[in-house]
């Protein structure tokens, strides 16, 4: 190798640069959520079976491979080669037919066992809102969380933090444009897909994505702050209790939690009446999430008092494990 080329690729280095180049042109609306879940789309179609795609799909892949061809291939460099091996596949055929032909009963008879147990686990799904349920019934709600006035708050308490800071379930991305403008590197995930779309239109690095999928996507400690909005006041118990389990994980030690969340007294007046008679969940009192957040790693939990007396906040420092 000549010149300033590298002779070895330094891994991490490609990744970072690849990680800024993309977050540039979020910021910049040349990657807008639609073209990603174009891409997305792009990506699952060329993908081999088991690397990404919904469960029906993988199991139409699966069984397209339990389909198994005994003939052998007969090409060969050398010469007469192919002609040995015809004859070796004529000579093996009745052998590898018979073997193939059991092996492929086997495929077939496993993918319609998966699709007998996927049917009955989708139906169980249905009939308790579990955790996919749960998150798309969240998801659909409209915002009950007026984020506008938490904005000199949530920067003054994540002032100090190192590293990205992540806003879980950003709406319109107001939140993430404050903190951005108080000189910290934020972004969000929003699920509701027009949403979404709005905020990186407006210049926001906002990605349609739901909160929990995406912190359980992170590596451990990625993250040097955390805000969480939104989905904390919708989600059944057992769901709050994970999300507070995937920050731990995904805040880096010295990094800090913000949770900001309805009343419970208020909850069920005014404009969230739809959302606590849908909602698989409700809000927690702020005791509630000092004591998961505690439990998560997080000390040093305080109640911030919100705006107004709707919404409250609990911050959080993660400690060492």
């Amino acid at each position: 190798m000549t010149g300033d080329v590298p002779s070895t690729a330094d891994p991490e280095r490609l990744m970072a640069e690849i990680d800024a180049e993309v977050r540039r042109r979020r910021v910049a609306g040349e990657l807008t959520p639609a073209f990603e879940r174009e891409l997305d789309a792009l990506f699952d179609a060329v993908s081999p079976p088991g690397v990404t795609g919904e469960f029906p799909a993988l199991l139409d892949r699966a069984q397209s491979a339990a389909a198994i061809n005994a003939d052998p291939p007969v090409e060969s460099a050398r010469v007469g080669g192919g002609a040995a091996k015809r004859m070796l596949g004529r000579a093996m055929s009745w052998y590898v037919g018979h073997v193939t032909r059991q092996v492929g009963a086997l495929g077939t008879a496993l993918v319609e066992a998966l699709r007998v147990l996927g049917d009955r686990v989708e139906r169980l799904e249905k009939a308790s809102i579990g955790t996919q349920g749960a998150v798309a019934a969240a998801a659909a709600l409209d915002p009950h969380v007026d984020l506008a006035g938490w904005g000199r708050v949530v920067g003054s308490l994540l002032e100090r933090t190192p590293g990205r800071v992540l806003h879980g379930d950003a709406g319109d991305g107001s939140l993430v444009r404050a903190l951005a403008d108080a000189g910290l590197d934020a972004y969000g995930v929003e699920p509701r897909v027009a949403l979404a779309d709005a905020a990186a239109t407006a210049g926001l690095e906002v990605r349609e994505h739901s909160t929990p999928e995406h912190l359980e996507a992170l590596p451990t400690g990625a993250l040097g702050g955390l805000v969480l909005s939104g989905c904390v006041d919708t989600l059944p118990l057992a769901e709050l209790r994970e999300l507070a389990k995937l920050a731990g994980d995904a805040v880096a030690v010295g990094g800090r939690v913000v949770v900001i969340a309805t009343a419970p007294e208020s909850w069920g007046r005014g404009d969230t009446t739809v959302a606590a008679d849908l909602a698989p969940g409700r809000p927690l009192h702020p005791e509630s999430w000092q004591h998961l957040l505690d439990a998560a790693g997080f000390a040093e939990s305080v109640v911030v008092p919100g705006p107004t007396s709707r919404e409250a906040a609990v911050t959080g420092v993660r400690t060492p494990a």
